[in-house]
């Protein structure tokens, strides 16, 4: 399982941030990685976001290097069923994230872009939807979560849920000044999450 967990992990990462990030760098000229540096909240939460990432990869990647598990250990067993419905949730979480990051097309970023506009999605998996990234990452800590329970990935998954739903209202806000009424109509056809 762990090593399921660890494939599904760095497959994620890879496919799901990295690469549609220099093909949009490649295609536009943009850096779409543009997470605030500033002291506001736009700031605090893209500091989180490291820090959530930084404990995401421990909690994945710790107990296959060391083997003990001591770090994420968690004071029950795990049936293994439960880990295989964690690593099921990973695998449909990369999916999403994948026909997101498909459909999203050179509109990707991670962060506010302020210098750049990007048109405004609305198709697709977007008109289930107007986050699906986040519902993908969201599912993601959920997954790793059952594959591995224990306190630290429930910290994983509480911090970074919590992280996603401020960083969620940040976009709508600049959405909305960004695509003014035409994003207003979107918000009220489209969920937040589902």
């Amino acid at each position: 399982m762990q090593k399921s967990l660890v494939f599904l992990y760095l497959f994620q990462i890879m496919v799901g941030f990295v690469w549609p990030s220099l093909r949009v760098w490649k295609r536009t000229g943009v850096n779409p990685y543009v997470l605030s540096r500033d002291d506001g909240i736009e700031g605090l939460i893209a500091r989180w976001f490291r820090i959530v990432l930084v404990l995401t990869g421990g909690v994945v990647l710790l107990p296959w290097i060391d083997g003990s598990n001591r770090f994420c250990r968690s004071t029950f067993t795990t049936p293994i069923w439960l880990q295989g419905v964690g690593l099921f949730i990973l695998a449909a979480s990369l999916a999403l994230m994948l026909w997101a990051q498909w459909q999203m097309n050179d509109s990707w970023r991670i962060g506010l872009d302020r210098n750049h506009a990007t048109a405004l999605r609305t198709g697709g998996i977007f008109s289930r939807s107007r986050n699906p990234v986040f519902l993908s990452m969201r599912l993601q800590l959920l997954g790793i979560a059952l594959v591995v329970p224990g306190p630290a990935s429930l910290l994983v998954l509480v911090l970074g849920d919590l992280c996603m739903q401020v960083q969620v209202r940040l976009e709508e806000e600049f959405l909305r000044v960004q695509h003014g009424d035409t994003y207003e109509e979107y918000c009220r056809k489209v969920r937040r999450w589902l």
